[in-house]
């Protein structure tokens, strides 16, 4: 593999250890430690990884602030905080390269919070340190969603492909909704074919 081979990013990867404390009611997570991700990627000519926080860490962002700290500037990460996090501990977090806020709107352990609030609470705060707003969602909320960014800076990023799969029929609202996103300039992460 060339050394060029080795500086593709994945954009969607998630640190795991089975001995953190994870959220009941949904997976019981296995060890996934940075090192053996970066070994898999590398393998695949991907030398730098977005780390997503999972779900079943809830806003305990340790491993993932962890990973990224242990080679700086190497990865990005994409945080889950709540409404009261303080300026302080995002630039904390941007130090280290988070770049994102992740919404879970799907998950049984996702963020009990409506859209528009969170979106309230933290937009102005991630536009004005350049970091992206990522949704996990299902198709059904993309109009509410498209609604948010139209008037908003904020970078909009669906993860696990904004929820549409077999069962989201072609004239649905999702399609045109995911359509206004992206002339915004929205990203939609190929991940998570479940």
């Amino acid at each position: 593999m060339s050394d060029s081979a080795a500086e593709g990013w994945d954009c969607h990867v998630h640190v795991f250890d089975a001995s953190a404390p994870a959220r009941v009611g949904h997976y019981r997570p296995v060890d996934r430690p940075l090192a053996q991700i970066e070994g898999l990627a590398h393998d695949h000519g991907v030398g730098h990884l977005v780390l997503v926080q999972p779900s079943v860490y809830g806003t305990d962002n340790t491993l993932m602030l962890d990973a990224l700290a242990r080679e700086p500037g190497r990865h990005r990460g994409v945080a889950v905080v709540d409404d009261q996090v303080s300026d302080t501990e995002l630039d904390v977090m941007h130090a280290v390269g988070v770049r994102g806020v992740r919404l879970n709107l799907v998950s049984p352990v996702g963020e009990a919070v409506e859209p528009e609030q969170r979106f309230a609470a933290l937009g102005l705060r991630l536009h004005h340190r350049g970091w992206h707003l990522q949704w996990y969602t299902n198709a059904a909320q993309l109009p509410r969603i498209a609604a948010l960014h139209r008037a908003s800076d904020v970078t909009c990023v669906l993860d696990h492909l904004a929820g549409f799969g077999a069962h989201v029929a072609d004239d649905h609202l999702a399609w045109r909704a995911a359509e206004r996103l992206a002339a915004c300039g929205a990203w939609l992460k190929l991940s998570g074919w479940y």
